[in-house]
């Protein structure tokens, strides 16, 4: 695992603080507990901290604490608090300067988790369900959005990294690496570049039972390919010298084909 600071994100009751103490320790690295980074430099719990200066006061606080522990010279775990992915710029801090893990839940499981808590602002209502099932709805795609950031910039970085190598190299790239524009030229300006076509009924059978790609860890795949494909397959096409269909031949057939007319670019 390369010396980066790891950040956990995910809803209040996901288990953070729990999983991130025992993460540090298990990888020997500090560890910080943004609200509770909070609380010590306040003095005051976050529930005062709402009280006083309302939950737009508690935000600002919550980057400058963030900000604060990432200067922290040690790679460390993170555990971050539910809300601070609501700042666009706390996402791209995040993104930006380490490895973005996102703990999700069910809504029940949470509502389980948090039915005694007498310390999260936020849960202090009669209805709790309703305001977990509202926080979940409304910050989702933004910890998935995070994750997912966070993911390709590593992804670039590695990229780079990789082209730097002296010897000229076969690279099997991931299948989003294009959504950046800066992937894409860097792909286009060092070297040949060969798109493997297939279509979306070939992708869901070879991918049916896949449990390592995340965007894939759902009820209905087929809604997910054909998304991608269509979101995709016009950058594939763009940065492309070759397009190649990977069909029903057998990967040997498919290289040796590749092989022939790569020779002739």
């Amino acid at each position: 695992m390369s010396e980066q600071h790891i950040f956990l994100i995910g809803p209040m009751g996901a288990g953070k603080s729990t999983i991130g103490r025992q993460l540090a320790g298990f990888l020997n690295r500090p560890f910080f507990d943004i609200d509770n980074e909070i609380e010590s430099r306040a003095g005051a719990d976050i529930q005062w901290i709402f009280d006083m200066e309302g939950e737009a006061g508690f935000r600002v606080r919550e980057s400058k604490v963030l900000m604060e522990v990432i200067a922290n010279d040690r790679s460390s775990v993170i555990a971050t608090g539910g809300g601070i992915i609501l700042s666009a710029k706390n996402r791209a801090i995040l993104s930006e300067n380490g490895q973005v893990v996102y703990l999700s839940a069910t809504k029940q499981q949470l509502f389980e988790r948090t039915r005694k808590d007498k310390n999260r602002p936020l849960l202090q209502v009669k209805d709790r369900k309703a305001v977990i099932d509202r926080v979940v709805r409304e910050r989702e795609p933004l910890y998935k959005e995070v994750a997912e950031a966070g993911f390709r910039v590593r992804e670039s970085k590695v990229l780079m990294e990789v082209i730097a190598n002296d010897r000229s190299s076969v690279i099997a790239t991931g299948g989003g690496i294009i959504l950046s524009a800066k992937n894409r030229a860097i792909l286009s300006e060092n070297g040949q570049v060969v798109y493997l076509s297939a279509t979306k009924q070939q992708l869901f059978e070879r991918t049916r039972k896949d449990k390592n790609r995340p965007l894939l860890q759902v009820k209905d795949r087929k809604a997910v390919i054909d998304r991608l494909v269509r979101e995709r397959e016009p950058l594939y096409k763009e940065v492309a010298d070759l397009i190649f269909p990977s069909g029903q031949v057998s990967s040997n057939k498919i290289t040796k084909t590749l092989a022939e007319a790569l020779a002739g670019l």
